[in-house]
């Protein structure tokens, strides 16, 4: 194992992780925790006040990072996530904008039950421009994360097109997986 240099300190500390055995630099994010979204009956409160309420609260920290962000829905059951975005300004300025609220949060809210929930993927702390490429790619693999997760995510763009599937596994239809497809899955990842 090679010694760090202070040069490589601080490559790791203001850009990311430094790969191993390559020497290049990876942009390194990290996950919040899914903060609950309140909401006025089962309507979001407007713009101003939806954004104020929440980024004034334990979800503070992450107003003027940037990323990519997770919009999903917590029951009993678990969480299930139905809308991925991506900001290079702010999360603060991205996830309540209009758009984001009328055409995607509240008709998933209204048509499905649960507690409206956001997870930030924060870019760590860096120096030079915005690595917008780094943070399409990462919305990009999200998306696809998420849509095997829900085949009702409300991404349009950024969906698997597939035309193939493994029964039980990928792109299936209704039906619980046999032992067989449960076991592949799992080795797999999915």
């Amino acid at each position: 194992m090679q010694a760090t240099g202070a040069g490589e300190k601080a490559i790791m500390k203001n850009k990311g992780a430094i790969r191993p055995n390559t020497g290049s630099v990876v942009r390194q994010f990290t996950v919040s925790e899914p903060f609950e979204i309140k909401l006025q009956g089962r309507r979001f409160l407007d713009r101003k006040d939806c954004c104020k309420n929440f980024f004034s609260g334990k979800a503070r920290k992450y107003r003027n990072r940037i990323g990519c962000y997770v919009f999903s829905l917590r029951t009993a059951r678990g969480s299930l996530p139905f809308y991925v975005g991506k900001t290079w300004k702010s999360f603060e300025s991205e996830v309540f904008t209009t758009h984001k609220t009328s055409d995607h949060y509240q008709r998933i809210v209204m048509n499905n039950k649960g507690t409206p929930t956001l997870t930030f993927v924060s870019l760590e702390t860096c120096q030079g421009p915005t690595p917008q490429t780094v943070i399409t790619e990462l919305e990009r693999h999200l998306i696809k994360m998420a849509y095997m997760r829900n085949e009702r995510l409300s991404n349009i763009q950024g969906r698997p097109k597939t035309r193939w599937s493994i029964k039980g596994v990928v792109a299936t239809g209704p039906g619980a997986p046999t032992t067989n497809e449960r076991l592949f899955k799992e080795l797999m990842g999915y």
